[in-house]
C-alpha cells in the first residue's frame, strides 16, 4: 500500500510537466510545419512522411522511461532507495543506447532504411534522417530527464527547459532554413540541436542535489519544536533519520558529500564498527571515495 501511495503521488509531481511537455512538443510541431511548408519542396515534405515509422520505432525508448519511473517509485515507497537509484541508471543506460543504435543506423543506413521505407535513393529522406540522428537521442534524454526532475525538486529546470527548447527551435529554424537555406537537413538541424541544449539543462538538473533549500526546511523544523541533530559519521545515516531525540542530519545533506560516498560510510561502520579518529576513517574509506575535500 505505502509503494503504491508513493507511485501515485510521484505521477502527480509530474503530471504538470507532462502536460506542458506535450503542449511544447506539439507547438514546436506546428512550428516545424508552417517552415516546411513556407520553405520546402513537395519532395522534402513527402520524406518528413516517410520518416514517420521510423519516428513511432523510437519512441519505443519511452517504454525504458515509464518501466524505470514506476518501478522507481514503488521502491522508493518500499524504502528501498539504493535499488531506485539503481533502477533508475539502468533505465537510462538502457534508454541511451537502443537510441544511440538506431541514431547509428540512420547516419550508417541511410539507403538501406530507404530501400525498406519503398523510397529507394530518395535523399531527401537520407539528409533527413542524418539531421535527426541527433535529436533522436536528445530528445528521448531530455524526455527522460523531464520525467524524474519534480522528484528532484527541480520542476522549475523543467519549465526553463521547455521553454528554451520552443524558442531554440524557432531561431534554429530560421537560420539553418531561411538565412542559410540548408533545406531539410536544416530542418532536422534545427530539432537536433533545440533538443540537445534543453537536454543538457534537463540532464544538469536530473544529476544534481537540490541543497538550497536545506537551510529553510531546518529552520521550520526547528520552529516546530523539532531538535534537529548535527551529523556524526558514527551515528548519522546516508538520509536524514528520526530518532528520539529528532532528526538526526544526514551525511548526504554535507556539501561535497555524495550519496555514494555517505552510502559507503554508513556501511563500513556497520561492518567494522565505529570510526576511533579520522586516521582510521581514511584509512577504512575506500580511495575512490577520497579527494582532496
Amino acid at each position: 500500500m505505502k509503494a503504491k501511495k508513493a507511485v501515485e503521488k510521484m505521477y502527480l509531481q509530474e503530471l504538470p510537466n507532462h502536460i506542458l511537455m506535450v503542449i511544447i512538443l506539439n507547438i514546436n510541431a506546428i512550428v516545424d510545419s508552417i517552415f516546411a511548408g513556407m520553405f520546402l519542396n513537395q519532395d522534402a515534405l513527402s520524406a518528413i512522411a516517410y520518416y514517420a515509422p521510423i519516428s513511432n520505432i523510437a519512441y519505443l525508448s519511452s517504454i525504458f522511461v515509464l518501466g524505470s519511473n514506476l518501478i522507481c517509485c514503488r521502491e522508493i515507497g518500499s524504502g528501498n532507495k539504493k535499488k531506485a537509484v539503481s533502477v533508475v541508471s539502468t533505465g537510462f543506460f538502457a534508454m541511451f543506447a537502443y537510441c544511440f543504435a538506431l541514431a547509428a543506423l540512420l547516419i550508417l543506413a541511410g539507403p538501406v532504411l530507404c530501400n525498406i521505407l519503398g523510397t529507394t535513393g530518395n535523399i531527401n529522406l537520407i539528409l533527413y534522417m542524418k539531421s535527426m540522428a541527433i535529436n533522436l537521442v536528445a530528445s528521448t534524454v531530455f524526455g527522460f530527464c523531464m520525467n524524474y526532475l519534480p522528484m528532484n525538486d527541480r520542476g522549475s529546470i523543467g519549465k526553463i527547459a521547455l521553454t528554451l527548447l520552443i524558442i531554440l527551435n524557432c531561431l534554429a529554424n530560421y537560420v539553418f532554413i531561411v538565412h542559410f537555406n540548408m533545406g531539410i537537413f536544416g530542418l532536422g538541424m534545427a530539432s537536433s540541436v533545440s533538443s540537445m541544449f534543453a537536454a543538457g539543462l534537463a540532464l544538469s538538473g536530473f544529476i544534481s542535489k537540490n541543497k538550497e533549500k536545506l537551510a529553510v526546511y531546518i529552520k521550520e523544523t526547528k520552529a516546530k519544536g523539532i531538535q534537529v541533530l548535527p551529523p556524526d559519521i558514527n551515528v548519522s545515516n546516508a538520509d536524514f533519520t528520526p530518532v528520539d531525540e529528532g532528526i538526526r542530519f544526514g551525511l548526504v545533506g554535507l556539501r561535497g558529500v555524495g550519496s555514494d560516498v555517505a552510502q559507503a560510510i554508513v556501511e563500513e561502520r556497520e561492518k567494522n564498527g565505529p570510526y576511533k579518529h579520522i586516521h582510521d576513517f581514511v584509512n577504512r574509506l575506500s580511495s575512490k571515495y577520497c579527494n582532496h575535500r
